[in-house]
Protein backbone atom coordinates (compact mmCIF):
# COMPACT_ATOMS: atom_id res chain seq x y z
CA UNK A 1 0.00 0.00 0.00
CA UNK A 2 0.91 3.86 -0.17
CA UNK A 3 1.88 3.77 3.19
CA UNK A 4 4.20 0.61 3.51
CA UNK A 5 5.68 2.16 0.56
CA UNK A 6 6.25 5.95 2.07
CA UNK A 7 7.53 3.34 5.43
CA UNK A 8 9.89 1.86 3.28
CA UNK A 9 11.21 5.45 1.99
CA UNK A 10 11.51 6.61 5.46
CA UNK A 11 13.37 3.60 6.77
CA UNK A 12 15.88 4.35 3.77
CA UNK A 13 16.28 7.80 4.51
CA UNK A 14 16.74 7.74 8.75
CA UNK A 15 17.05 3.71 9.71
CA UNK A 16 20.77 4.71 10.76
CA UNK A 17 19.86 7.78 12.27
CA UNK A 18 16.13 7.13 14.30
CA UNK A 19 17.01 5.27 18.08
CA UNK A 20 15.93 1.69 16.96
CA UNK A 21 13.60 1.44 19.93
CA UNK A 22 11.42 4.70 19.03
CA UNK A 23 11.88 3.38 15.09
CA UNK A 24 10.25 0.27 16.29
CA UNK A 25 7.26 1.65 18.33
CA UNK A 26 6.46 4.24 15.64
CA UNK A 27 6.69 1.41 13.36
CA UNK A 28 4.65 -0.58 15.51
CA UNK A 29 1.64 1.97 15.64
CA UNK A 30 1.52 2.85 11.77
CA UNK A 31 1.20 -0.88 11.30
CA UNK A 32 -1.31 -1.13 13.88
CA UNK A 33 -3.17 2.01 12.72
CA UNK A 34 -2.70 0.55 8.42
CA UNK A 35 -4.39 -3.28 10.29
CA UNK A 36 -7.79 -1.35 11.70
CA UNK A 37 -7.57 0.74 8.52
CA UNK A 38 -8.06 -2.56 6.86
CA UNK A 39 -9.89 -4.12 9.04
CA UNK A 40 -12.26 -1.63 8.94
CA UNK A 41 -12.73 -1.43 4.81
CA UNK A 42 -13.50 -5.04 4.53
CA UNK A 43 -15.78 -4.39 7.27
CA UNK A 44 -17.83 -1.85 5.79
CA UNK A 45 -16.93 -3.54 2.05
CA UNK A 46 -18.39 -6.95 3.37
CA UNK A 47 -21.51 -5.72 5.12
CA UNK A 48 -24.58 -6.84 2.97
CA UNK A 49 -26.97 -4.55 2.29
CA UNK A 50 -29.47 -5.16 5.37
CA UNK A 51 -32.77 -4.18 3.43
CA UNK A 52 -34.59 -4.31 6.60
CA UNK A 53 -32.50 -2.15 8.65
CA UNK A 54 -34.23 1.34 8.86
CA UNK A 55 -32.49 4.09 6.29
CA UNK A 56 -31.66 6.09 9.11
CA UNK A 57 -29.73 3.21 10.98
CA UNK A 58 -27.98 2.25 8.08
CA UNK A 59 -26.55 6.05 7.43
CA UNK A 60 -26.35 6.42 11.14
CA UNK A 61 -23.82 3.14 10.92
CA UNK A 62 -22.06 4.63 7.50
CA UNK A 63 -21.71 7.39 9.07
CA UNK A 64 -19.43 5.82 12.13
CA UNK A 65 -17.82 3.62 9.92
CA UNK A 66 -16.21 6.66 7.79
CA UNK A 67 -15.83 8.71 10.81
CA UNK A 68 -13.33 5.54 12.34
CA UNK A 69 -11.85 5.25 8.92
CA UNK A 70 -11.13 8.89 8.96
CA UNK A 71 -9.93 8.73 12.73
CA UNK A 72 -7.20 6.13 11.35
CA UNK A 73 -6.24 7.74 8.94
CA UNK A 74 -5.61 10.41 10.92
CA UNK A 75 -3.37 8.44 12.92
CA UNK A 76 -1.45 7.11 10.15
CA UNK A 77 -0.34 10.85 8.98
CA UNK A 78 0.45 11.40 12.27
CA UNK A 79 2.97 8.67 12.50
CA UNK A 80 4.24 9.38 8.78
CA UNK A 81 4.48 13.27 10.28
CA UNK A 82 6.57 12.28 13.18
CA UNK A 83 8.65 9.64 11.27
CA UNK A 84 9.56 12.40 9.04
CA UNK A 85 10.19 14.82 11.62
CA UNK A 86 12.68 12.79 13.56
CA UNK A 87 14.59 11.64 10.33
CA UNK A 88 14.45 15.51 9.74
CA UNK A 89 15.39 16.33 12.81
CA UNK A 90 18.32 13.77 13.27
CA UNK A 91 20.11 14.89 9.93
CA UNK A 92 20.05 18.09 11.01
CA UNK A 93 22.41 16.70 14.26
CA UNK A 94 24.49 14.91 11.54
CA UNK A 95 25.11 17.56 9.71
Amino acid sequence: SQHSRELQQLQQQGCAMVPKEQFLQLQHQLQQAERSRQRLQEELENRPSETNMPQGSHAQLLKMMEERMMDVEQKLKLVKRLLQDKVNQLKEQVS
